[in-house]
């Protein structure tokens, strides 16, 4: 089976952070009949991204994965925030 973790709030150094580290190293080590996809996206901490890839022990079953959203993707976006009530909200 193929599963997806997002690994993003790695780079944020919480709770999660750490809880989430420890589940994917946990995983790796014991499971070795599950193909992992781990991917993230910080815009501006993805080197803590990349220093996290590089404390997993190899593994035939995980590929790490960046996620860079494209220019256009960006642009829409921002065009959809701020939210607004109609008027039947208020």
């Amino acid at each position: 089976m193929k599963i997806a973790i997002d690994v993003s709030q790695v780079a944020y150094g919480t709770g999660v952070a750490s809880y989430t580290k420890n589940l994917v190293k946990a995983l790796l080590k014991i499971d070795k009949k599950n193909d992992y996809i781990l991917f993230g996206y910080s815009l501006r901490l993805g080197s803590r991204l990349k220093d996290f890839e590089a404390e997993l022990k190899p593994s035939k079953n995980f590929n790490f994965k960046f996620l860079f959203p494209s220019l256009h993707l960006r642009a829409r976006v921002r065009c959809l925030a701020p939210f607004r009530p109609s008027r039947c909200c208020r």
